[in-house]
């Protein structure tokens, strides 16, 4: 089985969950633009302890809004603002995540993400945080595609995200 690398710099790029394109040749207006947050926490409904270390690196171009949904508890997640290219490190707490990211160029708020531009997808792996004898146990991640990557993705709807 050879590995499969996704190609998320062309927006939209023939994936079945996208709506179709409008063809309309003026351009469409989906969201008011806003400055974006500041890179860091964003919401978050998990108060545990954080403890076990998070790095993330992001390639420059997009930003991105990248979430850790726990697997005990649909209800319990963190976000996190992240703008392309600069790393991002921080503690969270020990569990099993999913983790979700939805990516782009003009940050349009919560409801809206990053408007028509959006791109969203879900990691294949589960992310697992634990204490270990050595201290505990963290992830580092690489949105960057990559041919020989080994955290797979999936696109998902930006609704759900």
């Amino acid at each position: 089985g050879g590995i499969l690398s996704s190609v998320w710099f062309l927006s939209g790029s023939g994936s079945s969950t996208q709506p179709p394109i409008a063809t309309k040749s003026e351009p469409v207006v989906t969201c008011v633009a806003q400055n974006p947050p500041p890179q860091g926490d964003y919401e978050s409904s998990d108060f545990l302890p954080r403890l076990a270390p998070f790095k993330i690196n992001t390639a420059a171009g997009f930003n991105y809004l990248v979430k850790l949904e726990s697997t005990q508890n649909v209800f319990t997640s963190m976000s996190f603002f992240i703008y392309g290219g600069v790393p991002f490190e921080t503690e969270v707490p020990l569990g099993v995540y999913v983790l979700k990211y939805a990516a782009g160029t003009t940050w349009c708020g919560r409801k809206d993400l990053f408007g028509k531009d959006t791109f969203a997808k879900k990691g294949s792996t589960l992310l697992v945080f634990d204490q270990e004898a050595s201290g505990y146990g963290g992830q580092e991640i690489t949105l960057i595609a990559q041919r020989s990557g080994n955290f797979h993705t999936e696109y998902i709807k930006p609704s759900e995200f």
